[in-house]
C-alpha cells in the first residue's frame, strides 16, 4: 500500500488528539460542513484526514461549542 504522509485515518487522528477512536467519524456524521473537501481523502471506504484538516476541524468545533454555550447563558436571563 502507498504511504500517505501527512494523512491519518479518522480513528488514528482521534487517538492522536486523545479522544475516543470514533470522535472524528461521529463529528463527520453530524456536521460534515466542518470538514473541508481538501482535507479529506477516501480510499476503499476508509476516510483519511490531513494533519492540517485536524486543526481546521478542531477550530470549527471549538467555535461552534463556544457559540452554543454563549447562547445558553442568555436563555436564563429572559
Amino acid at each position: 500500500m502507498k504511504q500517505l504522509d501527512g494523512w491519518l485515518t479518522f480513528s488514528h487522528a482521534s487517538k492522536t488528539i486523545n479522544k475516543n477512536r470514533n470522535y472524528f467519524i461521529n463529528r463527520y456524521r453530524t456536521n460534515p460542513e466542518f470538514f473541508p473537501e481538501n482535507c479529506l481523502l477516501e480510499i476503499d471506504g476508509i476516510k483519511f484526514i490531513s494533519e492540517e484538516g485536524i486543526k481546521v476541524v478542531q477550530s470549527k468545533i471549538k467555535k461552534a461549542v463556544a457559540h452554543v454555550n454563549t447562547a445558553n447563558i442568555f436563555v436564563g436571563l429572559q
